[in-house]
């Protein structure tokens, strides 16, 4: 279960961070792209690494810097897609 009680507001900068491809949005391709990542952690061999040209490194889809891709990265990707959406 997920905590939205006490959940603290994103820092100013994680929308831009949730852009995973770096091409300004938040979009399905950021997702469909987190998808690939999810479960992954630091002893994935491409952790430091984007997973096509032009994207973020892998490591960056960690937003609660867990070392691990996981829920509540998804969570963290699926609010900013939505704030995205309706921008």
């Amino acid at each position: 279960m997920i905590d939205t009680v006490h959940a603290t507001p994103l820092p100013p900068n994680q929308l831009a961070a949730a852009d995973l491809n770096n091409d300004g949005n938040v979009t399905l391709i950021d997702l469909a792209g987190f998808a690939t990542m999810y479960g992954w952690n630091a002893t994935n061999p491409i952790w430091n690494s984007p997973i096509n040209s032009g994207w973020c490194n892998a490591s960056e889809a960690d937003f609660s810097n867990s070392s691990k891709i996981d829920l509540g990265d998804l969570v963290t990707l699926g609010f900013c897609y939505g704030l995205n959406a309706t921008a």
